[in-house]
């Protein structure tokens, strides 16, 4: 090879060797100059800002409205929404836990309110009173304190998610029956009828002597009431120990007898509604559109009322909120997509719109249920040791009754499990909430 044509290889290979540089260098600062302001939280893929499309992605167990999803990215263009619906709950939570422990988190969570307690510490979650969310400023009137309260982290600073579906526990009566049997059937005088243990356990014994039963089992008042309402305040005491779960646990003690002893999710338990055998169910609120699906043939004899003893209790399994990570780019999209929804699809809304009930004879049931979800004792609170407490909640009462323990006894005894298990987790979270004091 000739010197002249070393020459220009050389040449040639050192251009290459430049060209090679620059563009590695002009990727690698591009690189760092697009990580340094997702840090400083200066990128954002909200609309109109360059990007061509945001993609606004929602975890949720159930399926939410494809109509409001529809609606939503109908106006306001340049957003998609990702809606990923779990298997259930406890994919929902794990995954949601692993993600917003590692930075790759949705938008948005749709949480159950048996599912708060797991998110209220670990704050990792937008506080939805400060901007860009505006939706919180008349919650607490419309919804309650009960509602607003277990909506915020456990030391009460921020607030955490915002309620979607609102479902208060109802007793579904037939008024006809008890007609018959001579006790009240208007919906006021009855719930105030029943506030006295004595009058429940003297209708379901007459209701049971005329071959009517009064609940599906035994247990179903202490049951509904406590599928309604948490166990500890923010200061972690324990919220059971009170009238009106001893009285629950009494009255499931004296009146098996009047128990039907069946379910309502199964043909047998339906035959027997059907038949007039079952004259009192204890549901959520949207039992009232199931009961009206199972049973057009006796549209107008039923009606709903508050739960005995005078209790309040929102079902926390089937009452759903929304979330916003805080990690979240698209917290204005969010925002925008959480005022939409509730002030379209929300309970309290649609329960403003609702009219007279056809299948409870009339009954405006949407105002009893309103008022049900702002009459809720507003102390018990969701916490993180909600799933432990429950299980024993739920495996202590099932004995105690079994074996006759007193009221008394049973809820003791349900304290002393608790106690046992969860002392030292209790104190932690006790110190949780007084950091900032």
């Amino acid at each position: 090879m000739t010197a002249k044509i070393r020459s220009v290889l050389l040449v040639l290979l050192l251009i290459g060797v430049y060209l090679y540089v620059e563009r590695d260098r002009g990727i690698s600062g591009a690189s760092a100059e697009t990580e340094a302001s997702v840090l400083q939280g200066e990128r954002s893929d909200e609309p109109g800002t360059g990007a061509e499309k945001t993609e606004l992605t929602i975890w949720s167990s159930l399926p939410l409205s494809e109509y409001d999803i529809s609606q939503y990215e109908a106006a306001n263009p340049g957003i998609e929404v990702e809606l990923n619906v779990m298997d259930n709950e406890t994919q929902l939570v794990e995954r949601s836990l692993d993600n917003l422990a590692d930075g790759t988190a949705p938008d948005i969570l749709v949480l159950s309110h048996r599912m708060l307690g797991t998110f209220n510490t670990i704050e990792k979650l937008a506080d939805l009173s400060s901007p860009p969310f505006s939706i919180a400023e008349n919650l607490r009137n419309d919804v309650g304190d009960y509602v607003w309260n277990i909506h915020h982290s456990l030391d009460g600073r921020r607030l955490i998610a915002v309620p979607y579906e609102i479902h208060p526990n109802v007793l579904y009566y037939r008024a006809d029956l008890l007609q018959e049997a001579g006790f009240p059937t208007d919906p006021n005088e009855l719930a105030e009828y029943l506030e006295a243990p004595g009058n429940w356990l003297k209708l379901t014994k007459e209701m049971s002597r005329r071959g009517v039963a009064t609940t599906e089992w035994t247990n179903d008042a202490v049951r509904t009431i406590g599928g309604g309402q948490f166990l500890f305040d923010r200061k972690l005491n324990f919220m059971r120990s009170n009238d009106k779960y001893k009285q629950a646990i009494e009255a499931a003690a004296v009146s098996k007898p009047s128990s039907a002893n069946v379910t309502i999710w199964n043909s047998n338990g339906q035959d027997q509604l059907k038949q007039g055998k079952l004259g009192m169910v204890m549901l959520p609120d949207w039992g009232e559109g199931t009961l009206a699906g199972w049973l057009p043939e006796q549209s107008g004899k039923w009606r709903a009322t508050a739960l005995p003893f005078g209790a309040r209790a929102i079902d926390y399994g089937s009452s759903r909120s929304f979330a916003v990570s805080l990690q979240s780019r698209h917290k204005e999209a969010a925002a925008k997509f959480l005022n939409g929804i509730l002030h379209s699809s929300g309970s309290m809304n649609w329960l403003r719109a609702s009219k007279e009930s056809v299948f409870l004879g009339g009954q405006d049931s949407a105002a009893l249920y309103q008022r049900l979800i702002r009459e809720q004792p507003a102390e018990a609170v969701p916490t993180p040791l909600d799933d432990t407490a429950f299980e024993i909640w739920s495996t202590t009462l099932e004995y105690a009754i079994n074996k006759g323990m007193s009221a008394e006894d049973t809820l003791d005894a349900v304290q002393r499990q608790i106690s046992d298990r969860l002392t030292v987790k209790q104190r932690q979270l006790v110190d949780y909430n007084d950091r900032y004091k």
